[in-house]
């Protein structure tokens, strides 16, 4: 099974101790961390290195890594102030980044609907978005090659880049040593592959495994409101299947559950325990 790990703001409302306290007490031992929470970053508390390594330090005293920082901002936000804002916060984790033991930093990319930023819409997947994509990414890019850092994409199918050929071409654009993607097939299901996620699945690892340092662990739905990302357990994915392929391919990186509360954790380990499984039970006929 590969190594578990969480995001820090599952434990929102928690300090930082108690957080790493329960994250280990769960036997995982990465955390795909958010600084940005007041969890992390207390109110009236800046950005600095001197920060960024005191936090190390108390994750540290739990045994728990960083697997990559999580700097999730709409690069494309159609409000200038509000995408600048958050450009500027992540640029100032990127000047940081090694100081909390990671070399990763994650994003999806996001989109241009002029009311609801994260909802489908068509400019999305035009070129003029692409172009307006790829500007935000040359400022990032060169930011992180200033200070040793690399860009995780994690793609969506509602987003600027939506598919596993378009992540590939944003990395082809910029070179592998500087792109890299979060493991996630579920962003990358359309509604008509809800039954057929195997072929995603396929696609995705085919594509991108081999540039993936992390993976997530989540499933797909699609609602009244299009497409959704629910805890392990409630969607079409099939994990076991997922599963299988982590351990073909990529059997070493931290596997990261997310969209869940605190007391729903232990019942979506288990069922990713089982996954597992019943993935190496396959193997073995």
């Amino acid at each position: 099974m590969n190594p578990l790990g969480i995001f820090n703001s599952v434990y929102r409302t928690s300090s930082l101790e108690e957080m790493a306290r329960q994250v280990a007490g769960h036997g995982m031992r990465y955390l795909h961390l958010d600084p940005r929470i007041e969890q992390v970053l207390p109110r009236g508390e800046a950005i600095t290195s001197s920060w960024a390594r005191s936090v190390k330090r108390t994750l540290d005293s739990h045994g728990l890594q960083v697997a990559a920082l999580a700097g999730y901002c709409n690069l494309v936000h159609h409000n200038i102030e509000i995408r600048e804002s958050g450009l500027r916060t992540f640029e100032q984790l990127i000047e940081v980044c090694n100081d909390f033991g990671t070399s990763y930093i994650a994003t999806e990319t996001g989109g241009l609907h002029p009311e609801v930023p994260n909802m489908d819409y068509p400019a999305n997947h035009s070129e003029a978005g692409w172009q307006a994509l790829l500007e935000v990414l040359d400022r990032l890019v060169g930011k992180c090659k200033e200070h040793g850092v690399k860009l995780l994409i994690e793609g969506c199918v509602k987003y600027t880049v939506a598919t596993p050929a378009e992540a590939v071409k944003v990395m082809e654009h910029y070179g592998e040593e500087r792109i890299g993607f979060i493991l996630d097939p579920n962003n990358y299901v359309q509604e008509v592959d809800l039954h057929r996620p195997q072929a995603v699945l396929a696609d995705v690892f085919e594509r991108l495994a081999g540039h993936a340092p992390i993976a997530h662990a989540k499933d797909v739905l699609y609602t009244e409101k299009g497409f959704e990302s629910p805890k392990v357990g409630d969607g079409h994915m099939d994990h076991v299947e997922y599963a299988r392929l982590l351990q073909l391919h990529t059997p070493d990186i931290p596997l990261i559950v997310e969209h869940l509360k605190p007391d729903e954790v232990p019942h979506v380990l288990s069922l990713l325990e089982q996954a597992f499984r019943e993935a190496d039970g396959a193997a073995r006929r």
